[in-house]
């Protein structure tokens, strides 16, 4: 089973020790097996996270269009190459319709969801406008 958990313009981050195992014993306890990423820094935050993610036994899904990047190469290159053997990449919206039902998008935590990957992706799309080229 997949929820919706955490908030928008949060840090992609997995706690470690203790805390880890505090949080990891939450998730299993209430059948939460799958994790969706986005964030800043595709190629180290992401990734970083994706990979302690699946070594912890979790799903990994990867919100394409919730990650950013300052380097538009490297942030495609992960996407494309490396995240592929450990996570599974799709937009936020083939990850919507692909693992949660119809009754769970229809009603209010669905709704929230979305507003939240709408924000994210608002967010990103405000701090993609500060970043210069790269040369």
């Amino acid at each position: 089973m997949c929820r919706s958990v955490g908030t928008a313009g949060a840090a992609p981050t997995l706690p470690t020790g203790g805390e880890a195992l505090h949080h990891q014993n939450a998730l299993h306890s209430n059948d939460i097996d799958t994790i969706l990423l986005g964030g800043m820094s595709t190629n180290i935050g992401v990734e970083s996270c994706a990979r302690t993610a699946k070594d912890r036994n979790y799903n990994v899904v990867v919100l394409r269009d919730c990650c950013l990047n300052v380097d538009v190469e490297d942030h495609e290159w992960t996407l494309a190459r490396i995240m592929p053997t450990f996570a599974r990449v799709m937009t936020s919206t083939v990850a919507l319709g692909e693992l949660f039902p119809p009754s769970f998008l229809a009603g209010a935590y669905g709704k929230k969801f979305s507003r939240c990957l709408s924000r994210m992706e608002e967010m990103l799309g405000e701090r993609a406008s500060t970043i210069p080229p790269s040369s």
